[in-house]
């Protein structure tokens, strides 16, 4: 298969077609084990201590610095088609919600990405605070904070509420929040987009 080919999301015998230099014959077993998914298998690559397990990990690895590489300076970084797959590969296959920070310097370039929590089972405790200290650490001009939900839905009332806390916490660190996108069964929702930060 050539690595150039277009990807069509749940094409299950590309998706074994891609695994098979990882894991041979075994690809097929391997992929149906992990529920047909390639981000549930991408996750537990990344937990494994298997060789071929890790090297599928530093796989993802490799194509989420060639993802980030993509994010380039613009008037409204949150648009930009390269953060969109940056996010979404940077959160393949967590099973709870994540909530990452992406730091960017004036000229909008991207500083550094910080989980500012990882995965919970149940509601995330993201206190405002740390990701103003966090931004403060890396000199940061702007963020754009994510937050990952495991099941489709829209912003709730929580959502607004935690994403004006971010926005107040980085106002007085003289940061601004440029966006907070969820991210939810496939679909990214921008709060700057909807006017709602």
């Amino acid at each position: 298969m050539s690595t150039s080919s277009i990807l069509v999301p749940n094409d299950h015998h590309q998706a074994v077609g891609l695994l098979q230099p990882f894991f041979g014959q075994r690809a097929r077993e391997i992929y149906e084990s992990h529920g047909r998914s390639l981000a549930q298998l991408v996750a537990q690559a990344h937990q494994s201590t298997q060789l071929r397990m890790r090297l599928l990990a530093r796989g993802h690895t490799i194509a989420l610095a060639a993802a980030a590489e993509q994010v380039t300076p613009q008037e409204e970084p949150s648009s930009s088609d390269a953060l969109k797959r940056f996010l979404d590969l940077r959160l393949a296959g967590r099973q709870g919600e994540s909530f990452i920070a992406v730091f960017l310097d004036a000229g909008h370039h991207l500083v550094a990405v910080e989980d500012i929590f990882g995965e919970t089972l149940g509601r995330p405790d993201v206190n405002p605070r740390e990701l103003a200290k966090a931004a403060l650490h890396h000199k940061a001009a702007s963020v754009i904070s994510s937050h990952s939900y495991p099941i489709s839905g829209g912003p709730s009332v929580a959502d607004k509420f935690l994403a004006h806390a971010l926005r107040h916490a980085l106002r007085r660190v003289d940061v601004r929040l440029l966006d907070h996108i969820l991210i939810a069964g496939g679909a990214q929702v921008s709060f700057a987009r909807l006017r709602l930060i």
